[in-house]
């Protein structure tokens, strides 16, 4: 696949999928054992990013909206600018909603092979989200010695 036939599978992933709800695309434009990584690790497939990612972020912010600011494509991969806003008006994080209404920014780094997502990236201020909408002390950096 060309770049620019990427970039339009990262665009198809930020606005339909996010930004319409259309879970259904997870399962088109993801392979079945993609690779996310995340500040908590690895995670490893489809249903385990519905399940701890996908709505468990949206239950916690029911009125996200995710606009993206720019794209960079290479070859398999794409890098995708967005800024997010929202209320934190459900339980989906693991704590009480607190009603804050929050705006972050953040990137995400895809890489694609036959017309899906086998790599996802996210670089954003995750922890200080969480301890701005109330969920305590978070570390945002993990400790090596």
């Amino acid at each position: 696949m060309r770049a620019d036939d990427n970039e339009d599978l990262a665009l198809r992933w930020f606005t339909q999928m996010w930004g319409q709800r259309q879970e259904a695309l997870i399962d088109e434009l993801m392979c079945e054992n993609c690779v996310g990584q995340t500040e908590d690790g690895p995670l490893i497939g489809r249903e385990a990013w519905k399940a701890q990612i996908y709505r468990p972020f949206l239950a916690a912010l029911p009125d996200l909206e995710l606009r993206v600011e720019g794209t960079v494509s290479e070859g398999d991969q794409v890098v995708v600018r967005w800024v997010a806003t929202g209320t934190h008006a459900g339980d989906g994080f693991g704590f009480a909603p607190s009603q804050k209404r929050v705006r972050f920014r953040g990137m995400t780094w895809l890489r694609f092979a036959n017309g899906q997502i086998v790599e996802g990236a996210d670089s954003w201020n995750q922890s200080g989200l969480m301890a701005t909408l109330g969920a305590g002390a978070i570390p945002s950096a993990e400790v090596l010695d």
